[in-house]
């Protein structure tokens, strides 16, 4: 059969000056890109276009800078060769058109490449991605964002990006799993709305739900991310802590109720994280190696809720909204200090108050009756000893 022929690679052609705009096309260019004799260039990218170039084409290697404009809509992808290759030119990638909805995608080499400097990111925004092909974790260590990929036949390498230093984001790893920490309830949970408990998993944007305060609110944003334990580190900061039923009050919760370590408690007029209350007989945290699933609910303003009769916290946006992104890609967020979070009632992370309702709830604990966790999780082990998972219908 014959083979529909194929198409030249296109030639990108700045001879005539050091700049050149991309308005709304899609360009593939593996080929030839003229630069005549510069020794620097930009190419912008406006208007939903996207680019395609091998960061190796002919012509862009020869050059000592290049900077790729990345506007609104816009998303360019690098690729680098199959072939070891040293590339001289310094590469700064420009989201400063962007308005958040600027996409860089990644395509690293199976083998190690040169690099004069790592690429430079810059004039980032709220909403702006970064993918990383093969991608299994990121973090910024000192001025350098660096995601670690699977690399050649399974082996491990490193992708360095120069960043500010205090740019803040949500990562997706290559098993779709966000890794940070936000306000969380687990499947199964029974929210208090007015048309009675539903499992936190039903609820959606615009569904009404119940305040401490009796009001009927809307549901402004509901998301929520999978955890898979073998898959991350410190699992003490991801695995759901359990409250047992009366462990806060007479009838409070009414039944078993997990929530994520960092979730706040209303109690005696303050936000107290479920981490700083376990107590290991009504208040655990148990390992587990399975996979579970966190949701979370944002209203117009932080609030308390009603979960499983006791009164928890909404979610509340500190810029690390986990965003529902392709496996190995990266949104910035705002950082939080520049955002107005404003908790509805003052957070205790420590001091004479946060004592002595430990001390109230561990007494209590012994008043009902529950033992001391054998199967807890402790600072050292992460062993799996209690599938609670299978509770939750």
């Amino acid at each position: 059969m014959a083979k529909a022929p194929q198409k030249p690679p296109i030639k990108l052609d700045l001879g005539g000056g050091n700049a050149l705009t991309i308005d709304g096309a899609q360009i593939t260019s593996d080929g030839l890109i003229n630069v005549g004799a510069l020794n620097s260039a930009r190419i912008d990218l406006i208007n939903g276009a996207q680019l395609t170039v091998n960061s190796t084409a002919l012509g862009i290697k020869a050059l000592t800078n290049i900077t790729y404009g990345i506007g609104n809509n816009c998303q360019l992808v690098l690729k680098e060769p199959s072939v070891k290759v040293d590339i001289l030119n310094k590469t700064t990638i420009d989201f400063n058109e962007s308005a958040g909805t600027g996409v860089l995608e990644y395509k690293p080499s199976d083998v190690a490449l040169a690099l004069a400097d790592p690429i430079k990111l810059i004039n980032l925004h709220q909403g702006d991605k970064i993918k990383v092909d093969g991608a299994t974790s990121a973090k910024i260590i000192g001025k350098e964002l660096v995601f670690r990929t699977s690399g050649l036949l399974g082996l491990g390498g490193t992708v360095k990006f120069a960043i500010d230093p205090n740019a803040t984001f949500a990562f997706v790893q290559k098993d779709g799993e966000v890794t940070i920490k936000i306000p969380c309830f687990l499947s199964g949970t029974l929210i208090a709305t007015p048309l009675g408990e539903v499992p936190v998993e039903k609820l959606g944007k615009g569904d009404l739900v119940y305040t401490m305060n009796g009001n009927a609110v809307p549901i402004i944003w509901a998301g929520r991310r999978t955890i898979n334990p073998k898959a991350v580190d410190r699992l003490r900061e991801h695995v759901p802590i359990r409250i047992r039923p009366g462990a806060l009050d007479h009838g409070t919760p009414n039944r078993d109720l997990y929530v994520s370590p960092d979730h706040c408690l209303f109690l005696n007029g303050t936000l107290i994280p479920a981490k700083f209350l376990v107590n290991g007989r009504s208040i655990t945290q148990t390992a587990t190696l399975e996979p579970f699933t966190y949701h979370h609910i944002e209203l117009e303003r932080h609030d308390i809720l009603i979960a499983e009769g006791a009164y928890v916290e909404s979610y509340l946006d500190l810029g690390n909204k986990a965003m529902f992104l392709e496996p190995g890609t990266l949104m910035f967020t705002a950082p939080a200090s520049s955002r107005k979070a404003i908790h509805c009632y003052p957070p205790v992370y420590s001091g004479s108050v946060l004592n002595s309702i430990q001390t109230a709830l561990e007494q209590r604990a012994g008043e009902l009756g529950y033992f001391k966790d054998r199967k807890e999780i402790s600072r050292e082990s992460t062993v799996n000893v209690f599938p609670f998972y299978k509770r939750i219908q």
